[in-house]
């Protein structure tokens, strides 16, 4: 059994684990998502998702192509409609939801069998996944992926294959 998770539904896949089958395999691979948080870094978060809606609050396909040169055009189209679709409101009510933002705790209810993989953005290009947040959690897969983004799943979708396939082998 495979589960991938990008961003902000990583918490949800956290929240899961102790329900996966304790004797069958399973590869979990947790793409560029926020574990821990803390309220001065969803201030940050906040303010940078504030200013670029008001920089450009219906950025449009090709705004996201030209900003994200790795990305499909139906990428493009799909992050167009997501924006569209989530409203306005919809990160800050998130956010706003879940104070803190401290999910780390729910990896101790992970089963010996999941074999569970953290993909960190390139540190230079702003991922949201801190190396430091996860890096000395046991028996846990950190990788960083070169030349990523936070949109790890649009520009090397062959990593997130690798990786969950990586678990399943090892």
């Amino acid at each position: 059994m495979q589960m991938v998770s990008v961003c902000l539904h990583g918490p949800v896949v956290l929240s899961l684990l102790k329900y996966l089958p304790k004797t069958r395999p399973t590869s979990v691979v947790i793409i560029d998502s926020y574990v821990e948080m803390t309220a001065e870094q969803m201030t940050v978060r906040r303010a940078k998702a504030s200013a670029d809606a008001r920089v450009n609050p219906h950025p449009t396909v090709e705004d996201y192509m030209e900003a994200n040169p790795l990305w499909t055009r139906e990428d493009a189209v799909w992050r167009v409609l997501g924006t569209q679709i989530a409203g306005v409101g919809n990160y800050d009510h998130h956010l706003d939801g879940n104070v803190p933002w401290s999910f780390s705790h729910l990896l101790a209810d992970r089963p010996d069998v999941a074999a569970l993989t953290f993909l960190v953005a390139d540190p230079r290009l702003n991922g949201v996944l801190k190396l430091e947040a996860v890096v000395n959690i046991k028996d846990v897969r950190v990788v960083i992926v070169p030349n990523a983004s936070h949109w790890i799943q649009y520009e090397f979708p062959e990593v997130i294959v690798e990786e969950a396939l990586r678990n399943v082998e090892e």
